[in-house]
């Protein structure tokens, strides 16, 4: 199985988590709901797994997808802090 994984598309988890649906959470992003869902719907499939429940509407998360997003949600926020410092230092590299 291939192991990259697209950090939009973890974010775009994370943010349906957060959010509490599929719609707020494409809102938060500034993005159309249908490319959160594809995003998700990619990392289903690299996982095999149901990361949201498509046959609710509003769409939300499923326990899985929950304990996934609240899993990765402390590396999204290092890779962030990571480089935003980056960022910030001048010459550094």
């Amino acid at each position: 199985m291939d192991q990259r994984f697209n950090l939009e598309a973890w974010k775009a988890l994370c943010a349906v988590e957060e959010a509490g649906s599929l719609t707020a959470a494409a809102a938060r992003l500034d993005a159309e709901p249908s490319t959160v869902s594809r995003l998700i719907a990619s990392l289903e499939k690299r996982l095999g797994r149901e990361l949201v429940r498509r046959a609710e509407r509003p769409i939300t998360i499923s326990e899985e997808g929950r304990r996934a997003a609240q899993g990765v949600a402390p590396i999204l926020k290092a890779h962030a802090a990571f480089i935003a410092q980056l960022s910030s230092d001048t010459g550094a590299m």
